[in-house]
């Protein structure tokens, strides 16, 4: 799969197959739309790509900007589908052109002979057009455009604005049942206070890294990746109020790998939430965190019990 900014790159003359989008988690509103379009491309002899842009155009009006898969791990997702090439647009380059400006300039470069997008697609300057709009335009070039219906699970839209929430709110058992796979975070692990050794359950430390939506402080049953491995583990999100002194102290994700004594320091290590245990809180001694601890070990082995995971 091909991954670039440089529309030099980008040959017009071959036939192609344009899915438009943000994009931000690969939920799976945006996995069905992919699909078929690959389905699709492949019944017409086409190459299949999706046009995106480097940054979230919906979060671009907001001040905090958070994003649910940097454009790394999305990258990483869209290669599992069969996708032939990924195009990052430069917003900045194409934001204040008129809807039909927009829709000359994809078919004059891109060399599209179809395009999909969702239903809830808007493009043009301050967003002045619709999917509608896009499929009406883009028959002037002879392009045919498909709109793709809004995915529900259990009756709610699945859309990044509501995973987000969700992961922000601790529901993350819904928010993996929108993506179609568990939220993780995938950074290297850093030097901490050790405080976890200490207690006897050594952990790793990883930053927040990116914008990447924070989770709710607290505690997670969670699989921890290395290598080809795959542990259970118990992370804890947030600023570790118990053993923690400092009261601007930087959030982390601090995660007891449970049967691992590997030296990871300076490694990268995977780590999925699957469930939230318990809210992150300040105990009255260390022996009462030990206790929770010993207790949110249990919760999780439990959790996983019978899920086939390494080194159980």
């Amino acid at each position: 799969m091909i991954i670039t900014d440089n529309l030099k790159k980008i040959n017009p003359n071959d036939k192609k197959l344009l899915i438009l989008g943000d994009f931000d988690g690969v939920h799976k509103g945006h996995v069905s739309l992919i699909e078929k379009s690959v389905e699709i491309a492949k019944a017409e002899g086409l190459a299949c790509f999706v046009y995106t842009f480097k940054v979230n155009t919906k979060l671009l009006t907001r001040g905090n900007v958070s994003f649910l898969t940097t454009d790394e791990e999305k990258n990483g997702i869209f290669e599992k589908y069969g996708l032939d090439c990924v195009y990052y647009e430069d917003f900045e380059s194409v934001k204040d052109m008129q809807p039909r400006e927009f829709c000359k300039y994809l078919a004059e470069n891109f060399g599209a002979k179809r395009i999909v997008c969702g239903e809830n697609f808007s493009f043009g300057k301050n967003a002045s057009a619709d999917s509608n709009d896009l499929k009406r335009f883009m028959k002037d070039y002879g392009i045919e455009t498909d709109i793709m219906p809004m995915v529900k699970e259990n009756g709610e839209i699945v859309s990044s604005t509501l995973i987000r929430s969700l992961v922000s709110d601790g529901k993350i058992e819904k928010a993996n049942g929108f993506l179609g796979y568990p939220y993780f975070v995938n950074a290297p692990v850093v030097h901490g206070k050790e405080f976890g050794r200490k207690l006897g359950f050594p952990t790793i430390n990883q930053l927040e890294y990116g914008n990447k939506t924070g989770l709710k402080h607290g505690v997670y049953a969670c699989i921890c990746t290395i290598g080809e491995k795959k542990y259970m583990g118990v992370a804890n999100v947030g600023v570790k109020p118990t053993v923690e002194e400092s009261t601007d102290a930087p959030v982390t994700i601090e995660t007891h790998i449970i049967d691992c004594s590997e030296d990871l320091y300076g490694k990268t290590v995977k780590i999925e939430f699957y469930k939230f245990l318990r809210e992150e809180k300040k105990f009255s001694s260390l022996d009462e965190l030990k206790e929770n601890i010993m207790n949110n070990i249990m919760q999780t082995k439990e959790y996983f019990k019978g899920e086939g995971t390494d080194e159980r």
